[in-house]
C-alpha cells in the first residue's frame, strides 16, 4: 500500500482496514467482526494482524472505536487473527477462515480467562459543549503510545471504555471536539491508571480553522483531526483527510481556482473502481499563494465503488497550506 501525508504525519494504517488492496495479486473478500472484553467493552482501538498461513505474509490495521473490523482480506487462504496489547504484542489469537465470499465472524468474546496477560485500563468521563449541555455529535479524541483513538459519547455525552495502553507508558493525552459548532477543549493530561476518570471536559477552547466536511450517501461526516491539501508542480490536485474512524482521499488532474474532474476518490470503505472515473468534481475558490493561507472549496458527483454499487457524495474543506 502506501501512505499518504494527513497533517504532520504519514498515514498508512486506517480505521477500516485496507489490509489487501487491488495492487496486489489475490481476489478478495470482505471479513467483518466485532471484539469484546467481559461481554461488555468493546476493544477499541486494537491493533490487529492477519497472517497467510500458505506465505506467512501479514496485513494489519486497526479496530475501530466500537471494536468492529472490516478487511480484505484474499479469498480461499486460512489465515490466524491476532490483537496486540498496546506495545505490540500478542495477547489472542484465533483461527479464520478460508473464505469463498464475504463472511461476518460475529462477535468474539475475550476474558480475563483468555489470555496471558490483561492490558488494559478503564476510561470514564463526560463532554460538554460552550452551553454546558451533554456533548452527542463529538468525540474524545485519546492519544498515546502513538496513536490516536476516538470515543463517542452517549446521549448523556457519557464516554467510557478501555484502552490498550502500553505499561512502559506513564500518561494519556484526551481533547474533547464538539462537530456541530467545530470547537475543541485545550488538550489534559492524565496518568495512566487502572481507573482513568477525567471528570467533565468542555469543548469549548477554540474554533477549528480547518475541516473536512462530507455527505455520504445522505450521512453526515465530519473530519477535523488530520488534513493535507496540496497540488504537484500546479498540474494536480490531492485532497486527504482522516479523523474518528472516517477519510477521505481526492485526485483531480486540474489546478488553480475553478471546477476540475476528479479521477479518483476513497471515501470511508469505499473506492473508486478502476473501470470508469467517478463523476465527481471539485472546484477550488481559494488557492493558497503561500504557507498560512488556505485552500477552500467543495466537491459532489456520484461514483461507483469497487463492487460497481453507486454512491452520491458532496461536500466543503478549508484547509491550510503547509509546504
Amino acid at each position: 500500500g502506501n501512505a499518504e501525508l494527513i497533517g504532520n504525519r504519514y498515514t498508512g494504517k486506517v480505521s477500516h482496514f485496507s489490509f489487501w488492496n487491488c495492487d496486489d495479486p489475490y481476489t478478495l473478500v470482505t471479513l467483518t467482526g466485532s471484539f469484546l472484553w467481559e461481554g461488555l467493552n468493546p476493544l477499541a482501538f486494537l491493533e490487529v494482524e492477519i497472517t497467510l498461513l500458505s506465505t506467512g505474509e501479514v496485513g494489519n490495521g486497526y479496530l475501530n472505536n466500537e471494536g468492529m473490523l472490516t478487511a480484505a482480506v484474499p479469498i480461499n487462504e486460512p489465515m490466524t487473527l491476532s490483537l496486540l496489547d498496546g506495545c505490540g504484542n500478542e495477547f489472542y489469537s484465533m483461527p479464520i477462515g478460508p473464505f469463498a465470499a464475504n463472511t461476518d465472524i460475529g462477535m468474539t468474546g475475550i476474558s480475563a480467562d483468555d489470555v496471558t496477560i490483561v492490558p488494559f485500563s478503564s476510561i470514564i468521563g463526560q463532554l460538554t459543549d460552550c452551553d454546558d449541555l451533554p456533548l452527542q455529535n463529538g468525540y474524545l479524541k485519546v492519544e498515546f503510545d502513538n496513536h490516536t483513538g476516538y470515543l463517542n459519547p452517549d446521549v448523556n455525552g457519557v464516554v467510557e471504555s478501555i484502552l490498550a495502553v502500553c505499561q512502559t507508558n506513564t500518561t494519556i493525552e484526551v481533547e474533547a471536539v464538539d462537530l456541530n459548532n467545530l470547537t475543541y477543549s485545550a488538550p489534559q493530561i492524565f496518568t495512566v491508571d487502572d481507573m482513568i476518570d477525567i471528570g467533565t471536559i468542555q469543548a469549548c477552547e477554540a474554533a477549528f480553522e480547518e475541516y473536512v466536511l462530507y455527505v455520504l450517501d445522505g450521512q453526515p461526516y465530519q473530519i477535523v483531526d488530520y488534513m493535507s491539501m496540496h497540488d504537484s508542480l500546479g498540474v494536480e490536485l490531492f485532497l486527504g483527510a482522516e479523523g474518528n474512524g472516517n477519510n477521505i482521499s481526492i485526485h483531480s488532474p486540474g489546478s488553480g481556482l475553478g471546477t476540475h474532474a476528479v479521477d479518483w476518490l476513497s471515501v470511508n470503505s469505499l473506492h473508486s473502481g478502476q473501470s470508469s472515473a467517478p463523476d465527481v468534481t471539485i472546484t477550488i475558490t481559494a488557492y493558497p499563494a503561500a504557507i498560512g493561507e488556505t485552500w477552500e472549496g467543495s466537491f459532489e458527483g456520484e461514483f461507483l465503488d469497487q463492487q460497481s454499487t453507486s454512491h452520491t457524495l458532496s461536500g466543503s474543506f478549508k484547509i491550510i497550506r503547509e509546504f
